[in-house]
């Protein structure tokens, strides 16, 4: 049954990962290290994202919002062992990334939301294809090994360098820069 779930999700977070990189390739603010030609401080600063929102944006964010309210009514109702044994840290973890959304969208910041969504929905996937083929019962050990080394580095590029980097690092700077 788990299996079924993480396949699911693989391609939820691929193709979430591919609609983010859609949505930002023509932006200002992809920066080149991500396939871009922005750059990072145009998250905060760059008025395009005042003027207008795409249906595609729009999509992205129901997308992403569905599937986040979904993560926190499933566990919610999910009785199993595993689930109860780190509930209120799960709880919290979906609270807040459905808050996050939704103020990013609200409060007109939906370059550096996509941003950030793209980011973890990235390293999501690598993660959660290293969950499944570790769980498998006939796995090739050399492989497993090579899954889990991406899974770390997409994790630590990703999560740890460009997350930090472009929306968490700019965002002074960037509100500084607007209220000149």
């Amino acid at each position: 049954m788990m299996h079924c779930k993480w396949l699911v999700d693989i391609v939820f977070y691929s193709t979430t990962s591919v609609i983010g990189y859609i949505i930002l390739r023509g932006m200002p603010n992809l920066p080149w290290y991500l396939g871009g030609n922005g750059q990072c401080a145009n998250n905060y600063t760059d008025p395009l994202h005042f003027r207008f929102r795409s249906p595609l944006v729009n999509g992205f964010y129901i997308l992403q919002c569905a599937q986040h309210l979904y993560s926190f009514v499933a566990h919610l109702l999910d009785s199993s062992p595993g689930a109860r044994s780190k509930f209120y840290e799960t709880l919290l973890h979906h609270s807040l990334s459905i808050m996050l959304i939704m103020m990013s969208y609200l409060n007109n910041q939906t370059m550096v939301g996509i941003m950030v969504l793209f980011l973890h929905d990235c390293s999501d996937t690598f993660l959660i294809i290293a969950r499944l083929y570790g769980d498998l019962r006939n796995k090739n050990k050399l492989l497993l090994n090579l899954i889990y080394v991406v899974s770390l580095l997409s994790w630590i590029l990703l999560r740890l360098v460009a997350f930090p980097v472009c929306c968490i690092l700019e965002a002074p700077a960037g509100w500084l820069r607007i209220a000149v």
